[in-house]
């Protein structure tokens, strides 16, 4: 007999391998309004309980509590004398949660705050940004654990203050991009409304029927908890999809280019060099690692990596014509 959370997976695989027959054109860079954590670092600035209790790390305890979201999904742990290793379970944001953290356990030195701090961790059910720090909410939200953006060694770039803790440049890249990207987005009150991201769903779901045949199912075999999951994944996706299609669009127009071929759709390459540029310029976004600087920037002008549109030809001048929310409607 097949579980509840056997459909649940099996409506997730179904839309994670529709996408690219549901949606035209989809855009590489999905931009999500929460932040994205893969690839940044944090330091612990304090705990606050409910009971207003507070712990934070001594002043000659600073900089030893850290965290590294990597790219990967694992999670790298630095707790005063001890370290540790954990990974994010497979949530939507704004929930947050760690398999077992796993690590050393010594019993560090007055005034450490170790083992509070690897205690807290384990209840960590979600997370917020706000005025450049991390917070993470334990159950109930008993303690907010607030982490002030990484400095110092492991930093290989930093956007708009956030700390990219990577020594991939393809993963500094394309987290570069995401955060300037949303910094563009949120100057030019770009969004995506209910009304485009319910047209988009509709039309998810008559490909979804389209594409199933008899194997689809409406979802009423799901419990209650697990149609809401599924419907909010779907809104996610929809309202991403829409608002990175909507920034693409809006960067070319600004600063027009080469627009290439990728495999969901036209990017405005060099639209998105001018972007980072000036954000390089503001001094918003610096590249710290020097190895990474020449790789990081020589991507958008290698035309051996890219598909380059035709300059004045029709796919150029159709290529943000149609949304996607529209597009296939017809």
């Amino acid at each position: 007999m097949q579980t509840p959370c056997f459909h649940l997976t099996q409506h997730l695989s179904r839309l994670a391998s529709l996408l690219a027959l549901a949606i035209s054109p989809l855009l590489a860079h999905a931009a999500e309004p929460a932040l994205d954590l893969a690839a940044t670092g944090w330091e612990l600035v304090a705990v606050q309980s409910m009971d207003d209790s507070r712990f934070a790390p001594a002043a000659n305890d600073k900089g030893r509590y850290k965290m590294v979201f990597n790219d990967d999904g694992s999670v790298a742990v630095e707790a005063g004398c001890n370290r540790a290793t954990t990974s994010l379970q497979p949530l939507l944001p704004p929930r947050l949660r760690f398999t077992e953290i796993a690590g050393t356990r010594a019993k560090c030195p007055p005034p450490s705050v170790s083992e509070r701090f690897l205690q807290q961790l384990s209840w960590v059910r979600s997370y917020v940004t706000r005025d450049g720090h991390l917070y993470l909410a334990t159950a109930a939200d008993a303690s907010i654990l607030e982490f002030r953006p990484l400095t110092g060694e492991g930093v290989s770039a930093r956007i708009a203050g956030l700390s990219i803790a990577s020594d991939n440049v393809d993963t500094v890249r394309a987290t570069v991009l995401a955060q300037a990207m949303n910094i563009f987005a949120r100057e030019q009150g770009i969004d995506a409304s209910d009304a485009e991201v319910e047209a988009l769903l509709e039309i998810m779901e008559r490909e979804q029927r389209a594409a199933l045949g008899d194997d689809y199912t409406d979802g009423s075999e799901l419990s209650p908890r697990e149609r809401g999951e599924l419907a909010a994944m779907r809104y996610g996706m929809a309202n991403a999809l829409i608002r990175n299609w909507k920034i693409n669009a809006a960067l070319h127009a600004k600063y027009g280019g080469r627009l290439i071929y990728q495999q969901f759709g036209p990017e405005p390459v060099d639209a998105y060099v001018a972007l980072l540029r000036e954000q390089e310029n503001k001094g918003a976004l610096q590249l710290l690692d020097e190895g990474l600087v020449a790789p990081f920037w020589s991507y958008f002008a290698d035309e051996n990596r890219h598909d380059v549109m035709p300059p004045g030809g029709e796919d150029e001048r159709n290529a943000f014509s149609s949304p996607p929310w529209q597009a296939q409607a017809q």
